[in-house]
């Protein structure tokens, strides 16, 4: 059975808005690896970081396979961006990620958007600690997420439909 109808289309959150010419403390994390669109677009990267919340996707035991996938995910995707961003260091606390901030002169913390989840949790405490500072933290939205989130209404069936329509967006 297949659901013809064409449901509205759902606009991408908002961009917050930032100076891509300021020295940027990147935080990376495990729900977007791809970091090319932040890397392209900041252009005073002063080190970077990094945060694992997969411990907390589950209230039971996650899998081995999926904890080595994650782990050689991130770890490819630091060793791919350090010539352009330098060596990725692993932090658990906001306290730490600020420390760094100060150490470093950042003016803004720039992450991957995280839409949801334990991730975006970390990512609102992080907000709020580093306002008290005044250092901004920059949720950044990928090219690829503006032009997908519009489709993604009700899961890969229907967003499948939409991938030519993507590719030819995105140039691909």
């Amino acid at each position: 059975m297949r659901e013809n109808l064409q449901h509205p289309r759902h606009l991408s959150p908002a961009q917050k808005p930032f100076d891509a010419s300021l020295p940027s403390l990147f935080l990376l994390h495990e729900e977007d690896a791809h970091l090319h669109d932040i890397v392209e677009t900041f252009k005073n990267p002063v080190g970077a970081l990094r945060i694992s919340r997969l411990h907390r996707l589950s209230p039971f035991e996650m899998s081995g396979t999926v904890k080595q996938f994650v782990t050689a995910l991130s770890t490819e995707s630091d060793e791919r961006w350090r010539e352009r961003i330098g060596s990725v260091h692993t932090v658990a606390k906001v306290e730490d990620i600020l420390v760094m901030a100060k150490e470093r002169s950042a003016k803004q913390i720039v992450t991957p958007y995280a839409p949801c989840g334990p991730v975006q949790s970390f990512l609102g405490k992080l907000m709020r600690d580093a306002e008290k500072v005044g250092v901004e933290v920059v949720p950044y939205l990928s090219k690829y997420d503006r032009v997908c989130w519009p489709h993604a209404t009700h899961g890969f069936f229907r967003f499948k439909d939409r991938i030519p329509e993507i590719l030819d967006c995105m140039s691909l």
